[in-house]
């Protein structure tokens, strides 16, 4: 069984493997805050940042729709300079739809960061992947096919 809390210790110890020098959120589909990584941003410029980046994706989204692509692409959403940027992936669930952000500035090497970034998505949805699976399967009852005759025969030996 795995709950909010491992899930949470799971991504901490993802997040701080991966450690970035930058900003880092992982965000809800609706912009509300999962995870976050930086000391020197209060909370609300935090939660500013999810909810334009959770809206910034869905309102890039809806334009791609005017121009319909073929198969299956990988999109990004990137707004950046040489050297300073906004980086945001989708992360899909079965369950729900998470976007991973990165704000960094002063990068010598905005690639290489990106790719990091790629990385712990994919590490993300495994943990979510599995977190969701757990969920799903306390959902299902215990005992789907069980008659009164059998219940009242499991407490008779009881003496109940």
């Amino acid at each position: 069984m795995i709950d909010k809390t491992t899930l949470r210790e799971s991504l901490d110890k993802i997040l701080k493997k991966n450690s970035f020098d930058s900003t880092l959120i992982l965000a809800r589909q609706d912009g509300i805050i999962v995870f976050e990584q930086d000391e020197n941003l209060s909370m609300q410029k935090k939660q500013a940042l999810g909810a334009l980046m959770a809206g910034a994706w869905q309102a890039a989204e809806a334009m791609a729709d005017f121009f319909p692509t073929e198969g299956s692409s990988f999109f990004r959403l990137g707004f950046d300079t040489s050297d300073s940027g906004i980086y945001v992936l989708p992360i899909e669930t079965s369950e729900e739809v998470f976007y991973v952000g990165l704000f960094y500035k002063n990068e010598l090497n905005p690639a290489v960061l990106k790719n990091k970034l790629r990385s712990l998505s994919h590490q993300i949805l495994q943990e979510l992947s599995v977190y969701f699976s757990a969920r799903e399967n306390l959902n299902k009852p215990l005992f789907e096919n069980i008659t009164d005759d059998e219940i009242e025969n499991i407490f008779s030996v009881a003496g109940v």
